[in-house]
């Protein structure tokens, strides 16, 4: 079970740009999706661009040529803060489609003001199945939406995972069964960590960051997530980190498994014990834990992998000697434990990974590696900023996920530095196979290039 090394089976292989014009979040990473959408041979896509904007263009299949980009805010633009677009890389959009064939695309989410609606700007296409006109929605999801995760789930219905505030806020889910003109949800959140009685480890100042998949079936809610600690307790003094002592930002650690029947709204573990809601820090610790990191730097969410038994397994980065240089590792159950098996090394646990199947049961990690960020950030505004890596590599295990060997090395560039592998969804449970996407860029001050790794056959 040792890591695996460049040095094993490697050639490059061909991506295909797609969009030049990307900022910071460019795509976003595994706690926002779909970015990508199959539908009718052709995938479609959503992206960042200039300025910010949201923008989309399609993939034929069949072709394998791209659309003309259309920016979906087009004549729209005095309905939104066009700076916040620019400044706000929270501001990546997601895309779905309706049970009548019109696209949905929702961006602008990101924001905790009193009184003030904070869930993001929606908009329609005017046509089923086409992209090239679009339409204000003013039907609201949600009084403030963050981190939207969308999927078509059983009877025709949609569901947005979201954030309902800021950083220590909780997390739950909203449903529409009418195309989206009304949304419910559950009376109670499912996840809150800092809600009251603040009892277990720092419970105070307790959030956390999420990443879902949905069975096939659409009726079972799979959630991983991790603990995100405020980053200043109190102003200008970071907490202590029991591994690296004083750092400035990335207090984010563990992780933790739920799930969710959607017809009843009953919450469980992994070993199907029900879990009151909505879990606070204690709960998470004592009944859903996956992974005590004992301060050793989590912050992304998983990627997560259902199997045909809805069993999950996850990919997830987490730091070492320092509190960037970091492993990826894969985490599956054997008989009611979590066993962590160690990858490959990545430069910054804030690089994300995409975890897949094969029919003969191997399985593909797909991940940001080699030389990268070695610091938190630089400004605000510049694309080096929560984490990179200069390439992307595919690797593939045996059939208990213990041995991993390096496949292929996905890198379409040199002199890259990349970020966020995204997946391809079919709106339901499932990702497509060899379709990912993942952007990057060269100057410090961007724009970023994203492109598109087909590799069927």
């Amino acid at each position: 079970m040792s890591i695996v090394t460049p040095k094993q089976e490697t050639h490059i292989t061909e991506a295909v740009p797609y969009a030049w014009d990307g900022r910071l979040k460019m795509l976003y990473d595994n706690r926002m999706h779909p970015q990508a959408f199959l539908y009718e041979g052709k995938v479609y896509i959503v992206w960042r661009g200039d300025q910010g904007m949201p923008h989309i263009r399609s993939y034929d299949l069949e072709t394998r040529t791209f659309s003309d980009p259309v920016m979906t805010l087009s004549g729209l633009e005095d309905k939104v803060e066009l700076n916040r677009y620019y400044r706000d890389h929270h501001f990546s959009p997601v895309i779905w489609m309706d049970a009548d064939h019109y696209f949905h695309v929702l961006t602008g989410c990101h924001g905790n003001k009193a009184g003030q609606y904070t869930g993001g700007h929606r908009v329609r296409s005017k046509k089923p199945g086409d992209i090239t006109q679009w339409e204000w929605v003013d039907a609201k999801i949600n009084f403030t939406v963050n981190n939207p995760q969308v999927y078509r789930i059983h009877d025709n219905q949609t569901l947005v995972y979201l954030r309902n505030g800021g950083h220590l806020s909780e997390w739950t889910y909203r449903i529409s069964a009418d195309e989206g003109e009304t949304w419910t949800g559950p009376n109670r959140a499912v996840v809150n960590l800092d809600g009251d009685p603040q009892d277990g480890y720092i419970p105070d100042h307790a959030g956390s960051y999420h990443a879902i998949r949905t069975s096939q079936d659409g009726k079972t809610l799979h959630i991983g997530f991790i603990w995100a600690q405020q980053d200043y307790v109190k102003p200008d003094t970071p907490p202590i980190n029991p591994q690296y002592g004083k750092i400035d930002r990335f207090h984010r650690y563990n992780l933790y498994y739920v799930k969710v029947d959607l017809p009843t709204g009953t919450v469980t573990n992994f070993e199907g014990e029900e879990i009151t809601t909505p879990i606070r820090k204690s709960i998470a610790d004592g009944k859903c834990q996956v992974w005590d990191t004992e301060g050793r730097i989590a912050p992304m969410s998983p990627s997560t992998y259902l199997d045909e038994n809805d069993t999950p397994y996850f990919l997830i980065a987490v730091s070492d000697e320092t509190p960037y240089q970091s492993t990826f590792y894969f985490i599956k159950n054997v008989t009611g434990e979590w066993e962590k098996t160690p990858i490959t090394k990545t430069p910054h646990p804030f690089n994300n990974g995409h975890l897949e199947r094969n029919p003969d049961g191997t399985f593909n990690a797909y991940m940001i590696v080699g030389e990268g960020e070695s610091i938190s950030y630089v400004s605000k505004q510049d694309m080096g900023r929560y984490g990179w890596g200069d390439r992307i590599e595919w690797c593939i295990s045996d059939v208990n996920g213990e041995n991993w060997t390096l496949k292929q090395d996905l890198t379409p560039e040199s002199g890259y530095k990349w970020q966020n592998i995204t997946f391809v969804s079919d709106g339901k449970g499932n990702t497509i196979p060899n379709l990912l996407l993942f952007y990057g860029w060269k100057e410090i001050e961007g724009p970023g290039t994203a492109y598109l790794w087909d590799n069927r056959k």
